[in-house]
C-alpha cells in the first residue's frame, strides 16, 4: 500500500473494476468521517459510468483466509452486489470501531445490494488452534 494509514481497500463492483475514490479520501485516507462518507457516497451509487470506475488488481489473485473455518474465500461476482473492503489490525485500536459496525448494518440492511468483508491484517495464521 502507499498509504500505510489506508484502512480502506475499496468498494469493489465485480473482480477488477473498484469505485473511483473522491478527492477529500486521497487526501485524508484515515480520517473516520471522510471514510464514511465516501463509503456511503459509493454504496448510494446507481448508475456506474467510466470515468467513476477504475481497473484495479484482480481479486481472485489473492488468496483470502477465513478465520472461522480456514478455507480460502471465492467471491460470487455475478450477484450484482457492491463488495466493501475494509482493513483490521489491532494496532488501530477502537478508533474505527463505529465505521466497522455502520457498513455492517448498512449491508444487514441491504443484503442484496452489498457485501461487506473485513480484512484482518494481524498475523492470526501465526496463532495455533
Amino acid at each position: 500500500m502507499k498509504d500505510s494509514n489506508c484502512i480502506y481497500l475499496g468498494c469493489y463492483l465485480n473482480d477488477s473494476i473498484v469505485i473511483k475514490k473522491g478527492i477529500a479520501l486521497s487526501e485524508n485516507k484515515s480520517c473516520i468521517s471522510i471514510l464514511n462518507n465516501e463509503i456511503k457516497y459509493e454504496l448510494s451509487m446507481v448508475a456506474f459510468p467510466d470515468s467513476n470506475c477504475k481497473k484495479a488488481n484482480n481479486l481472485c489473485d489473492y488468496k483470502l483466509k477465513k478465520l472461522c473455518d480456514d478455507g480460502v474465500k471465492k467471491f460470487n461476482y455475478y450477484n450484482h452486489k457492491k463488495i466493501v473492503f475494509l482493513f483490521y489490525n489491532y494496532a488501530f485500536g477502537s478508533y474505527y470501531d463505529s465505521l466497522y459496525k455502520e457498513v455492517l448494518a448498512f449491508e444487514k440492511n441491504n443484503p442484496e445490494h452489498v457485501a461487506f468483508y473485513l480484512i484482518c491484517l494481524d498475523g492470526v495464521y501465526k496463532l495455533k488452534p
